[in-house]
């Protein structure tokens, strides 16, 4: 009788060990992960936890820089969309000279009337803060080539542009068909059109 008790007992023991070791839960794994960044934001998940939660690390940082635009405008103090003056219908001469009025803005460009010929001489005086000296004209019905010949002279002419002037509004450059010097240029036009000649020399001068 006591023999079997003992052996009841040892039983008993036995089985509850067994059961204790086959319920026993397994907790859920978590793995931080994190994922740093020196601009932008970034966003790092982590699924490593199987029937666990997925654990999800946002690092977000600012990087601040600094920007800048540039603009130019049209030659030596010309800005592009400045009105310009009617060149008007009067057949232009063959000499342009000086006025002794300031034209040293698109806005007060010299206006020369219509150009049938290439001028053959061209004066006037830079305006002594702006450099500049306009001029307006506009092309005959059958007109193509324009070109300048200039002479320095108290001047030192660093710069001659033609513009477009299309609508009474001083536009983009034309650019040279044929460049000899800074002095002699030749550009492709259209006729009846209008243009503006820039001329530029620092300090102003005459030419």
């Amino acid at each position: 009788m006591r023999i079997s008790t003992v052996l009841l007992a040892a039983s008993l023991t036995i089985a509850l060990a067994m059961g204790c070791g086959s319920d026993s839960d397994d907790e859920p794994s978590t793995s931080n992960s994190s994922s740093g960044t020196s601009s932008n934001s970034t966003t790092s998940t982590d699924n490593s936890g199987g029937s666990g939660g997925a654990t999800t690390t946002t690092t977000s940082s600012t990087t601040t820089g600094q920007g800048g635009s540039t603009s130019s405008g049209g030659g030596g103090g010309g800005m592009p969309g400045k009105m310009i003056p009617d060149p008007g219908n009067k057949p232009a001469s063959g000499t342009w000279l000086n006025d002794n009025m300031p034209h040293g803005t698109p806005e007060t460009a010299k206006p020369e009337g219509v150009v049938t010929s290439t001028p053959f001489y061209i004066e006037g005086d830079a305006d002594k803060q702006t450099g500049n000296f306009f001029f307006v004209f506009k092309t005959g019905p059958a007109y193509t080539s324009f070109s300048v010949l200039l002479n320095e002279v108290t001047s030192m002419i660093d710069m001659v542009h033609l513009h477009d002037g299309a609508g009474l509004i001083f536009g983009a450059e034309v650019a040279p068909a044929m460049v000899t010097s800074e002095l002699q240029k030749t550009w492709t036009v259209q006729p009846n059109h209008v243009y503006v000649l820039e001329i530029h020399s620092p300090g102003g001068g005459f030419f």
